[in-house]
């Protein structure tokens, strides 16, 4: 059983997606000039759609992974491009940085466009940091179960 604990506050977001501005600075992108400072870069993400998004604890689904690359991001929010449109409205993005390290963020979807023969964009804000339980075997009641 693959159970994942999410961490939603906001040291362990600014954290992780301070790794992932880190690693696009190191990969050579750079920041614009808007009121949340923001990496244009197009780094490899792999996508995991999520059925709902306010869980604590949930299984992570066996669906298929979605490639994509990011267009922007930023401390609390990530752009994607893709292929086809993504049908819900929380993704898992998993990326894997220079490091080795891989960081894992569930991303809210706030807006979705098409780009024609070009594919699809979507962008949203990071709500939680992922991470896999150490000791899995936690009761099943548990799994899925809405954080209050």
């Amino acid at each position: 059983m693959n159970v994942t604990r999410l961490n939603r506050s906001p040291e362990a977001i600014l954290s992780a997606m301070g790794q992932l501005l880190l690693d696009a600075q190191q990969r050579g992108g750079s920041r614009d000039r808007r009121t949340e400072p923001r990496a244009p870069i197009r780094v490899p993400v792999e996508l995991t759609l999520l059925p709902l998004g306010g869980e604590e604890l949930f299984e992570l689904p066996d669906g298929p992974k979605i490639p994509a690359q990011t267009s922007n991001i930023s401390t609390s929010g990530i752009g994607l491009l893709h292929a086809e449109p993504l049908e819900s409205h929380h993704v898992l993005a998993s990326f894997s940085l220079i490091s080795g390290q891989t960081v894992s963020v569930m991303v809210r979807l706030t807006w979705r466009c098409s780009l024609g023969e070009l594919g699809h964009a979507s962008g949203g804000e990071v709500v939680a940091v992922v991470r896999p339980r150490l000791n899995a075997e936690r009761p099943a009641s548990l799994v899925g179960r809405r954080a209050h």
